[in-house]
């Protein structure tokens, strides 16, 4: 059995394509796999139930079998451009989660289905991203007692006032934490807060990256003072040049 830390990789339900392969379905929570490909191989038989997947989990010590705490859906994949923004928060706050695709026009029951069960499953935040008409937060936030956080996505339309607009008009009773357009970043910090009110261990790390952002801007102001407004926009300049170019696969040492 290997047991060290450096041998292996946190992923979330969706966050390993492998584990989504085999047939792991996303409900169990965030757990830790081995991070070889072949090594999942020989330990996870093919298209494995639940029951031996919780077995293998217990006789490998390879697995945190905690329940997902925050719901993240959305109407469309198209979407997810957006929302995997909140996937990356929850992932760097080490918060378990579950996320998929739920319409609340083209799958209604799905979505009825889903909001009524989601606090049975032992969900403490939904983050729901939509556009356009954006019924899906205010429709879940309707039907369960869960705080749901609401993201409007931008359209091409309107670049997004439509679907902002549709999830903050919320009437007096059924409150959509709502925010700003394409701020899957922002739910997902949100959805941390509300995990942390409970869980010091979250709260702890909370007040640490806001620490970091206050760092992040003294160090910038620092910076600006000291070379002078054309200087800090020359190298601003340079530098998002750069990343432009790593991301495109383009730069030449």
């Amino acid at each position: 059995n290997i047991k060290s830390d450096t041998d292996f990789k946190i992923f979330s339900p969706v966050g390993c394509e492998k584990c989504n392969s085999i047939g792991y379905n996303g409900r169990i929570g965030i757990f830790e796999a081995i991070k070889t490909d072949e090594a999942i191989e020989k330990i996870i038989p093919e298209n494995p139930s639940e029951r031996e997947i919780k077995k293998i989990a217990k006789t490998q010590g390879i697995f945190n079998m905690s329940e997902p705490k925050v719901s993240i859906i959305m109407g469309s994949d198209s979407d997810l451009i957006v929302m995997k923004d909140a996937v990356e928060v929850l992932d760097w706050f080490g918060i378990s989660y579950e996320l998929t695709i739920v319409s609340a026009h083209r799958t209604p029951e799905r979505m009825f289905e889903y909001a009524k069960e989601a606090s049975k499953k032992g969900i403490k935040v939904i983050i729901a991203g939509a556009g356009g008409s954006a019924h899906l937060p205010g429709m879940v936030a309707s039907l369960t007692p869960l705080p749901v956080i609401g993201v409007p996505i931008k359209t091409k339309s309107l670049d997004g006032l439509d679907s902002l607009l549709s999830i903050v008009q919320m009437p007096p009773g059924i409150p959509v934490a709502t925010v700003a357009v394409n701020g899957a970043k922002n739910a997902g910090i949100l959805a941390a807060s509300i995990i942390g009110s409970s869980d010091k261990k979250i709260l702890n790390k909370l007040s640490n990256y806001k620490k970091n952002l206050e760092k992040q801007v003294l160090e910038k102001a620092q910076k600006l003072e000291k070379s002078g407004y054309k200087k800090y926009l020359s190298d601003n300049d340079r530098s998002e040049s750069r990343v432009r170019t790593e991301q495109k696969g383009e730069r030449k040492d």
